[in-house]
């Protein structure tokens, strides 16, 4: 079998969607986050066949069959694995190299590190370039009209890329750079004559730089008022990074982020360069498109409270309409302030100051109570029609709200909205989307084989706590290989809680493993409020089973020291036992297993 380049999956995996490709095949109908259909793997009456886009899966809980959009093109068409990635490539634009490696990882640690290291001289060559007192002139007398200091500058290594055609490349090259690295991070591109240039020209460049201080990509804007081309431009999608995975910012924004526990998310890179030189640090900037599950879900890593700032004008207003759906997938509502139209931040900030955008943020509302009213100002009361339009998109939305008591919130503020009784708003959505279901049942599990299936069914449900988890515990407190080797797997791949069981069943080979992943990913997700203190008591019982057997072990050698009449080493014994039993009764989030 041909190996193929983790990246080049994870492409094809994004630009393909699972849920559209299969519903080309069978009827798929949305039930919750997912969508359902007949089985075309068994004959079945009842539809048991699920398919989620956002874990990158399918199941049937009829037959048992399962796995990624790869294993169902497999089983489907009756191809080999080289036959579906080659399939799906085509579908998604993805061009696949040509000469294969055999078991060599391309995304080895080894490999990110020349492509980082390689990110960093061209962000070092750029800023040199905007030092440089001729070159850099009219880039840094354009930083300096907008506001942006020396001290700033330095501090995102701003930098600029001169107007020749290969000064990049060229300097690249010098340093030992391959031709193909180049090309592969989009620094440079090769022209039908064979000849290089750089993407980057006649631009100021904002480096897209990670809390571990890696530069993963790059933005650029034109200075020339007279220049051709786009006004900004980034670095395309690769090996080291992913703009639907990446905000600007987040290497000088994280620790302000968790200390005031909150992120304000901007459009523009200069947008966020003049909130920081007015001494507001806790920004990003969203790489100037719509906010995506990935961005939102790689932010909620640091903070729960998002609050979106935006344009005015009609862009600003989309920019803030298309994000509902991202974060209502994740599971979270950020607060929005939409800036008076011909406003940007950088404009705004300028004009007013740190205790006035304090006073701005604090004034923020609810995304979804500010798309309600926004919506609401088109619907004309008396009109049954524009009610009843009014409800399919808004109420579209609302049917995604998981949290019981947010979605009470929401939807008193839809019927003041409308006039009308709560319990109309709540049959509207029953009628139209099968209703809204919240349980009170806690999850009883007893048992360790149980508790470390649930541990794991959570961590593949939500991988942002797999770092977290990690911190607690290692594989050698499963006692069951299969749980042990998935919790490897997550722990060695998960980049900052960013994998899906998607990208997990590329890694496995082993079929039975791959049916639990899949199964388990399937199940029923744990409600979100609860998922993190289970997940911890999980941890904490599992630890007790740990020191169960400690203890019993111990007991055991006290046994056979008091048979021997070898006193000193009972009491040592004795002492350990002590230790055991105090370490037992010390372990936090003891609900789980009593």
């Amino acid at each position: 079998m041909a190996f193929y380049p983790q990246s080049i999956l994870d492409e094809i995996r994004s630009r393909v969607s699972i849920v559209s490709y299969i519903g080309e095949h069978i009827p798929l109908k949305r039930a919750g986050r997912n969508y359902r259909g007949l089985c075309p793997f068994h004959a079945e009456k009842t539809p048991s066949f699920m398919v989620s886009d956002e874990k990158e899966i399918f199941h049937c809980f009829g037959c048992g069959e399962g796995g990624n959009i790869f294993s169902f093109v497999m089983k489907y068409e009756g191809l080999s694995f080289s036959e579906a990635v080659e399939r799906l490539a085509e579908r998604a634009g993805v061009t696949l190299p040509k000469d294969l490696p055999k078991g060599k990882d391309l995304d080895s640690r080894e490999e990110r590190k020349k492509l980082l290291k390689v990110n960093l001289i061209a962000a070092n060559f750029f800023r040199r370039c905007l030092a440089d007192l001729k070159i850099g002139a009219d880039a840094r007398n354009y930083l300096k009209r907008r506001g942006i200091s020396e001290a700033i500058s330095k501090q995102h290594l701003l930098g600029y890329a001169d107007e020749a055609w290969d000064s990049l490349y060229k300097h690249l090259t010098s340093k030992g750079v391959p031709e193909r690295y180049c090309t592969m991070l989009g620094l440079a591109r090769k022209r039908e004559d064979g000849r290089y240039y750089d993407l980057f020209r006649g631009r100021v460049i904002f480096p897209i730089i990670t809390p571990r201080s890696e530069v993963i990509g790059f933005g650029g804007r034109v200075i020339a008022k007279d220049s051709e081309g786009a006004k900004y431009i980034n670095s395309p999608d690769s090996p080291i990074y992913h703009k639907a995975h990446s905000v600007y910012g987040l290497n000088v924004a994280h620790a302000e982020i968790r200390r005031l526990d909150q992120v304000i998310i901007v459009e523009g890179y200069m947008d966020l360069l003049s909130l920081n030189e007015a001494g507001i640090f806790n920004v990003v900037a969203s790489l100037g498109t719509a906010l995506t599950t990935g961005q939102v879900r790689m932010l909620s890593r640091y903070t729960k409270n998002l609050v979106l700032l935006f344009d005015g004008d009609a862009a600003g207003i989309k920019a803030a309409e298309r994000s509902l759906a991202s974060f209502i997938e994740v599971g979270l509502m950020p607060k929005v302030v939409i800036l008076p139209d011909g406003d940007d931040p950088d404009e705004w900030i300028r004009k007013h100051n740190k205790g006035m955008f304090e006073e701005l943020i604090a004034s923020a509302e609810p995304l979804m109570v500010w798309f309600i009213k926004r919506k609401a100002t088109s619907v004309k009361p008396l009109d049954p029609a524009s009610r009843a339009a009014f409800m399919v998109e808004v109420g579209g939305y609302l049917k995604g709200i998981k949290d019981p008591v947010e979605f009470a919130g929401y939807r008193k503020v839809l019927a003041d909205t409308l006039m009308a009784d709560e319990s109309d708003i709540v049959s509207w959505i029953t009628f139209k989307g099968g209703g809204h279901a919240f349980s009170d049942e806690a999850v009883g599990v007893g048992g360790r084989s149980k508790a470390e299936r649930l541990l794991i069914e959570i961590l593949l449900n939500h991988p942002t706590y797999v770092d977290e988890a990690k911190s607690h515990i290692d594989a050698a407190i499963f006692s069951d290989e299969s749980f042990k080797a998935i919790f490897e797997i997550l722990v060695n791949n998960s980049c900052n809680g960013e994998i899906s069981p998607g990208k997990i069943l590329d890694m496995v080979e082993d079929e039975e493993l791959a049916n639990e992943i899949h199964f388990l990913s399937a199940a029923d997700e744990i409600d979100a409020s609860v998922a993190h203190k289970t997940m911890m008591d999980c941890i904490a019982y599992l630890k007790r089973c740990v020191i169960d057997e400690q203890l019993a072990a111990v007991t055991q050698m006290i046994k056979k020291a008091e048979a021997s009449g070898n006193s000193d080493e009972v009491m040592k014994l004795i002492a350990k036992k002590h230790e055991l039993l105090f370490e037992k009764n010390n372990i936090l989030g003891g609900d789980y297993g009593k």
